[in-house]
């Protein structure tokens, strides 16, 4: 519900704006850098390897749910997932939940995806 206001193109684009920033965070001078640093977000984990999109993003919704709704907050979504970051603030002041519950709906779109192809293929052979 709370991405029922974003387009799945804004939350593409939004996903990929972040994997950039996390990318680009490598320069501890960089925007992107300081941004995670300042809302307390690694980008790396204990091996020194850079985490992924999703981990990050788990950590960014907390950081968002104990947030202020303020200028900062929107400076932020947008410094971290551009243009479409205003668009993402209700659904990162959803936490990790939030993020976890998406990940288990899309799992379950795309096994019944999957069944329903399965399914269909299997109409057909027998016609």
């Amino acid at each position: 519900a709370a991405l029922a206001d974003t387009s799945n193109q804004e939350f593409a684009q939004s996903m990929g704006q972040l994997s950039k920033k996390i990318a680009e965070a490598q320069d501890s001078n960089s925007n992107a850098a300081w941004a995670f640093k300042s809302m307390g977000i690694a980008v790396k984990d204990a091996g020194g390897n850079l985490r992924g999109t999703s981990d990050v993003l788990k950590d960014l919704a907390e950081r968002f749910k104990n947030a202020p709704d303020d200028a900062n907050k929107t400076a932020a979504a947008m410094e971290l997932m551009g243009r479409a970051g205003k668009e993402m603030i209700p659904f990162l002041n959803g936490g990790r939940d939030a993020i976890e519950e998406l990940a288990k709906v899309n799992k379950l779109n795309s096994t019944l995806e999957e069944d329903l192809k399965d399914a269909l293929a299997k109409s057909k052979t027998k016609k």
